[in-house]
């Protein structure tokens, strides 16, 4: 299933900011990101003191920005979506969307949809 000790996207994104050397300028210049985004992501804190959680459009800005290998990228992809890992899963076994969120909360993620009662 999902490493549950993996890295959170905030940690991944900072240490490969280290390896390379790079401040949250640094990143805002070469990902065309908010400081105020990159200082969210690096913090790991939204706009209301939560645990920051990435969007696709930001990890894929990030990696460009971080020149991140094809490997680093996806590894910074699954930090941001740990879930991805789960997905082809899903759709191989054709699970309905109770049994996906069942699996999900095995893994300690956060459920797809939720049900109008």
């Amino acid at each position: 299933m999902v490493d549950k000790t993996r890295k959170s996207f905030s940690d991944f994104v900072k240490d490969k900011m280290a390896e390379r050397k790079m401040n949250q300028s640094d990143l805002s210049r070469s990902s065309l990101l908010s400081v105020k985004t990159v200082g969210r992501v690096y913090n790991n804190k939204n706009y209301i003191g939560s645990a920051y959680r990435a969007t696709l459009p930001v990890v894929l800005a990030v990696s460009v920005g971080l020149k991140l290998s094809r490997a680093e990228a996806d590894e910074l992809l699954y930090s941001a979506f740990p879930e991805m890992k789960l997905w082809g899963c899903f759709l191989d076994r054709k699970l309905d969307i109770d049994e996906v969120n069942a699996i999900l909360d095995e893994n300690g993620l956060l459920p797809w949809g939720f049900k109008n009662n």
